[in-house]
């Protein structure tokens, strides 16, 4: 996951939403659960999106476009809110072979979730069907211990599910490892729970992950060992770029560990790439 600058608002979605907003309203003034139809599910939303996030899951990074039809998320889950426990066993996992998630157990803390957010531009986000439906579902984790329930708009909440558009950069919270796994950089809360509500330590995840990072560890030695104008350094330099591009997957974890194992951000890649290829 990486920081990525959130599209704009397409021309027209206030108004193609405007009627859903206001029938969910009455609903919650009635004190009725609400039914919330699918217009973000429209193709023009989801290709902004799509080309916002360069095709890629806003949370595993894994190529979404051309490859399967993924979602429009919810960030702010809009119809129910649970929670993950605090044993790891009841987390779940996934089922050898296949993406179906075995043993994964939730707690409902609000048959309402963040309503007035259904139709919220800034709400949305392009998932992979398997982050989306199989691991994050309705789980929202915040900061606050003690939680309004149901939530309110008039609460103030921290969110610790990391997002690639809005709050804290990925960069900061968390670290991967040669194996593809990721942990919580420095123990960050905000790294731990992204981690275990969307499942980025599956197995299918992490042995995409670990192929990625052997490739980089070769250039990140031929960089550090043949640095000046030669080939072997330059093409280490073209190498990591080309693994870094925004269209990659895991190019949120190539930029990472380049700029943790090297002292390199991705700005400065990019100068070294365009002095020997402009």
């Amino acid at each position: 996951m990486r920081k990525m600058s959130p599209p704009q608002k397409p021309t027209g979605f206030d108004s193609k939403v405007s009627k859903h907003r206001a029938n969910v309203r009455k609903k919650i003034k009635a004190g009725k659960m609400p039914k919330f139809v699918d217009a973000w599910r429209s193709i023009e939303f989801k290709r902004v999106l799509t080309i916002a996030q360069h095709g890629n899951c806003a949370f595993c990074e894994m190529k979404v476009h051309g490859a399967q039809n993924g979602d429009v998320e919810h960030f702010f889950p809009k119809s129910q809110l649970s929670e993950l426990g605090a044993d790891p066993k009841t987390w779940g996992k996934e089922l050898p072979g296949v993406t179906s998630v075995a043993g994964r157990k939730t707690n409902r803390l609000s048959r309402q979730g963040y309503w007035w957010k259904a139709y919220e531009w800034e709400n949305y986000l392009l998932s992979c069907l398997v982050c989306n439906s199989k691991w994050k579902r309705t789980i929202f984790p915040v900061k606050e211990t003690h939680r309004k329930l149901p939530p309110s708009s008039r609460t103030r909440e921290t969110p610790l599910l990391l997002s690639p558009f809005r709050g804290p950069s990925p960069y900061t919270h968390l670290l991967f490892d040669s194996t593809g796994m990721v942990s919580a950089n420095s123990g960050s809360p905000f790294g731990r729970e992204t981690i275990k509500t969307c499942g980025l330590n599956r197995e299918s995840l992490s042995s995409s992950r670990k192929g990625i990072f052997c490739t980089l560890l070769c250039q990140l030695e031929d960089f550090r060992k043949c640095k000046g104008n030669t080939e072997i350094y330059k093409r280490s330099i073209r190498t990591m770029f080309q693994l870094g591009q925004p269209d990659r997957a895991h190019s949120g974890m190539v930029r990472n560990v380049i700029a943790r194992e090297l002292g390199v951000k991705w700005p400065e890649l990019e100068r070294l790439y365009q002095k020997f290829w402009p």
